[in-house]
């Protein structure tokens, strides 16, 4: 069910705690021409304020199509994945940037992402599930960095 995803803060369910740790751990980066920009969970950031200002929304997600359900794919069916969020992203007449996500100690491969402006968080949810994510990254204006993971114990 999409709206099954929760703040990893409060809830795990049916994740292996060390995945969320990863996700909380990594490194997220969003790129605004030759410039990144680092974040990460839990953490306020300047810039995403800032952009969430300038593109006149409160809300926005950073997400990938990479490795759906923490299944490491070849890089072609991740590029693949990636340039289908993009054409969902479009189609939507949504704004986004791109970015990666990675561990620090690079023993996941980076994954290319997006960061979405003006998603409202059912519609956030339908985008994740539908990709087979296990978790996106919820930002909204003046707070910190949510990880929502799925509840994968809710599926039968």
């Amino acid at each position: 069910m999409p709206d099954q995803f929760l703040d990893s803060n409060v809830y795990s369910y049916g994740m292996e705690q060390q995945l969320i740790q990863a996700y909380q751990l990594a490194q997220y980066v969003v790129r605004i021409g030759h410039i990144a920009y680092h974040f990460k969970v839990n953490q306020n950031s300047e810039v995403l304020a800032k952009l969430l200002k300038l593109y006149q929304t409160q809300h926005a997600i950073f997400i990938t199509a990479f490795n759906p359900a923490s299944q490491q794919l070849p890089l072609d069916i991740n590029l693949q994945q990636h340039q289908l969020l993009k054409a969902k992203l479009q189609q939507q007449l949504w704004s986004f940037l791109p970015g990666y996500g990675g561990c620090e100690n690079n023993l996941w491969p980076k994954e290319l992402s997006w960061l979405v402006f003006g998603v409202e968080r059912q519609q956030a949810y339908q985008l994740a599930y539908s990709f087979k994510q296990n978790a996106f990254l919820w930002i909204t204006q003046d707070q910190p960095v949510k990880l929502l993971v799925y509840n994968q114990s809710s599926v039968k």
